[in-house]
């Protein structure tokens, strides 16, 4: 089954004057935005992969994107484009975690893509404010990054995103002037969730509908989160269930992906099961269980994923038993996304996934004692 990566081997000796910016392209400038090429501002993509250094084989996200990023600059294709500009917002107080970069295909054609939830708490935070909040800080961040690079530079615009990133998209473009709307050739949502009913029932009109391309695979989740609008593409994915959500499992086919007939009974059951669970609850009640989670996790010290290692594992254990309570309550009123939400975080806090991220961490540090252990056998032999 071919990916992106595929599709970057294929059409990597086609520049963009040949090709337009394709559905597949989006999935990449998509995926890059998980990294951080703030330093590499005003560089081509070429120069960045030469420069970037992953520094965390534990993350299997940023190390596949980051062999992402070595295999578009090594083309012809992607390897001119330059990074143009970028901005993150992370903050504890505004409950935020908000990245965004634009890249410049040629001098009238640009991309701009906005991240999704990385590994930040704050991030999940704000993830779960998308169910009873609107708008959320990100969502007004994308909008004055895109206004602030409409106004910078003259050209066509794309914006897309993954996940949470999809949503911001979505959101920049729906708030713009008409003039500037005019100036966006397409948005798109790459399983990204939607927005509250009663505010998607206003905001998606036929004329916004017409540039927004939805793309989610078979067994979508978090994309049927919500309402939204705009043309829906589902499509084959190489993996199942909750997997279906990384975009390196989606096949392509041609220029773009491989088209599905219709979602799965899977995930047809998550989003009714999620759309009652969320059309039933007073926002409130969803307000005081998320902030439950994130108190816990606060209080125990936890401000990313990484923080759940080996080291800390005895710090841990009140947090899992707490967040456990969650996720075992037979208490009607707790929200479905906030349950899964405590469950996953129960899940990587298990001794097994503890070890499994620790691993790399714990090899270098035996590396670097048989190296000094090697270097003291040889000065002794020597003297």
């Amino acid at each position: 089954m071919e990916n992106i990566s595929d599709y970057i081997k294929r059409f990597g000796s086609f520049r963009f004057s040949e090709m337009g910016i394709t559905e597949a392209d989006n999935a990449v400038f998509s995926r890059l935005a998980y990294l951080d090429l703030t330093p590499f501002a005003g560089m081509t993509l070429s120069e960045a992969a030469e420069k970037y250094e992953s520094g965390d084989d534990s993350n299997k996200i940023l190390s596949e994107t980051c062999d992402l990023l070595k295999e578009a600059g090594n083309t012809i294709r992607f390897g001119y484009i330059t990074i143009e500009g970028c901005r993150e917002i992370v903050s504890e107080d505004m409950q935020t975690a908000f990245y965004a970069v634009t890249f410049a295909a040629d001098k009238k054609t640009f991309f701009i893509a906005f991240r999704g939830t990385d590994d930040k708490i704050v991030s999940f935070y704000e993830d779960a404010k998308l169910a009873y909040a609107f708008p959320v800080a990100s969502q007004t961040s994308a909008l004055s990054y895109v206004t602030g690079e409409l106004q910078l530079r003259d050209g066509k615009f794309f914006l897309g995103g993954h996940s949470k990133g999809g949503n911001l998209a979505v959101f920049a473009f729906l708030f713009l002037r008409d003039e500037e709307k005019d100036r966006i050739i397409r948005v798109y949502n790459n399983d990204g969730p939607g927005f509250p009913r009663e505010i998607a029932d206003i905001l998606f009109t036929r004329k916004n509908c017409e540039k927004i391309y939805n793309l989610m695979p078979e067994d979508s989740i978090i994309g049927r989160m919500l309402s939204d609008g705009g043309k829906t593409k589902i499509i084959k994915s190489s993996a199942s269930g909750a997997a279906q959500h990384n975009i390196f499992t989606w096949e392509i086919s041609g220029e773009g992906f491989k088209a599905a007939k219709r979602f799965s009974m899977f995930s047809e059951y998550m989003e009714d099961t999620l759309t009652q669970s969320l059309e039933t609850l007073e926002p409130e009640r969803m307000k005081d269980a998320a902030n439950a989670v994130f108190e816990i996790a606060k209080n125990s010290g936890i401000k990313s994923l990484k923080d759940i290692n080996i080291k800390n594992y005895r710090s841990l254990i009140p947090a899992a038993a707490e967040m456990k309570k969650l996720v075992d309550s037979d208490a009607d009123d707790i929200p479905v996304i906030v349950r899964t939400l405590a469950k996953s975080m129960v899940d990587s806090m298990s001794v097994e996934k503890i070890v499994e991220r620790s691993m790399p961490e714990v090899m270098s540090r035996i590396d670097e004692l048989a190296e000094k252990i090697k270097s003291r056998n040889d000065e002794n032999s020597e003297s």
